[in-house]
């Protein structure tokens, strides 16, 4: 279908049926003649995850459309083997803009100690959307190491020139409630941006301590 919001929800309706043959239909939708159903095709796959199915997911990373490529790195994150997480990782530093930022997406599921390695290193990258989803993603992973996520979410969130990534830094940090020196947060809650100036406060309320109630008051 033309319109990428049906197509998602029949992603979704094959999805929820789960029925027997899909597994064995899939094969062929995801080397279809049509880009849409085999970025389709990926999407299902990456909700089987069946192992089966992963070397044609492999192959999708050098589709020449970039949607399949977007969809197939994004959803290589579901099959538990060191292929595709070679595959992401790859992604990260060597795809265009728009597959850097979709395995930046991914990554926020992963589940291996050096993802957030990875995805620190992405917060850095040129482009801010692929810097945008990095920070948002080391929020859900930062978790197991808070202050190594802290120190890069807060050099976003102070330095980066797009207000976009400086608010998704932010988010990130509100959703860990770290440790994050109140100065620093109380800096940004000055922005003269109250867009930037409002995630800073949620930090700052996130992180709890007596440090922190006397900038929110």
């Amino acid at each position: 279908h033309p319109h990428a919001a049906l197509r998602q929800v029949a992603v979704s309706a094959l999805n929820s049926l789960g029925h027997p043959e899909l597994g064995a239909r899939l094969p062929a939708l995801l080397s279809d003649p049509s880009p849409r159903v085999r970025e389709a095709g990926a999407k299902v796959a990456g909700y089987l995850g069946d192992p089966a199915l992963l070397d044609a997911m492999l192959a999708l990373r050098s589709d020449d459309d970039e949607s399949v490529r977007r969809a197939a790195v994004e959803q290589l994150v579901r099959f538990e083997e060191p292929r595709a997480a070679t595959a992401i990782a790859d992604a990260l530093t060597n795809g265009t803009p728009g597959v850097r930022a979709a395995a930046a997406r991914a990554l926020a599921h992963g589940e291996r100690r050096e993802t957030i390695g990875l995805v620190a290193e992405a917060c850095g990258d040129p482009d801010p959307w692929v810097r945008y989803y990095a920070a948002r993603s080391l929020g859900h992973l930062g978790r197991r190491t808070p202050a190594e996520a802290s120190d890069v979410l807060l050099a976003l969130a102070t330095h980066d020139p797009v207000p976009p990534v400086r608010i998704a830094a932010l988010d990130a940090l509100a959703a860990l409630g770290s440790a994050t020196e109140a100065g620093a947060l109380r800096a940004i809650a000055n922005d003269p941006d109250p867009a930037v100036a409002a995630p800073a406060l949620l930090a700052l309320g996130a992180a709890g301590g007596h440090a922190r109630l006397e900038p929110l008051l």
